[in-house]
């Protein structure tokens, strides 16, 4: 059996919901690293900031003698996977997006190949994209109870705001933009 430990950046409310859930919450200094700015001075200040927080995970990954580490995204799952690898421990990353262009896909279809020792692609879209890596890849879609999203009102203040006929099925997505 597992007992699951989740790193967070800082204490907050989620960390909290964490705990109240009888999991154990560890604060480091996280830093994931990023495809954005590929300007060299931008790269190298990423870079080091990335290994720094990968050398102290490895002691963290030791010391607690964790079994496997998550890696909730690509972009953390950069320094995790040196971390884990510099510690023997084996990496599943968690792939949720497609980058926005061919070729930082393609760096990153290549990083999970070499460094992650599973893959899970969200959807069938992301999966296509980890050619290199698919050996490696499983697709799991993200789990929806779409009787907890129930509204006894149908919506139907909101339809009307917008105008949409109450026999048009209606679906809200809720996501994020980050630069890459």
């Amino acid at each position: 059996r597992y007992q699951p430990t989740v790193a967070v950046p800082w204490e907050g409310a989620f960390a909290e919901r964490l705990k109240a859930q009888g999991i154990r919450v560890a604060g480091m200094d996280v830093k994931s690293l990023t495809l954005g700015d590929l300007h060299p001075s931008c790269v190298l200040g990423n870079v080091h900031q990335a290994l720094r927080f990968a050398l102290s995970l490895k002691d963290f990954l030791e010391e607690e003698e964790v079994a496997l580490v998550h890696a909730n995204s690509y972009r953390i799952g950069i320094p995790c996977s040196l971390a884990a690898g510099w510690a023997g421990i084996p990496v599943v990353w968690h792939v949720r997006d497609i980058a926005t262009t061919r070729g930082k896909m393609r760096v990153v279809d290549l990083l999970a190949w070499f460094l992650a020792s599973r893959v899970i692609a969200i959807s069938k879209a992301v999966s296509d994209r980890l050619v290199i890596s698919s050996t490696k890849t499983v697709t799991i879609y993200n789990g929806i109870d779409s009787q907890a999203f129930a509204r006894a009102s149908g919506g139907a203040r909101v339809r009307e705001e917008l105008g949409i006929s109450p026999s048009t099925v209606l679906i809200g997505n809720v996501g994020q933009f980050i630069p890459w």
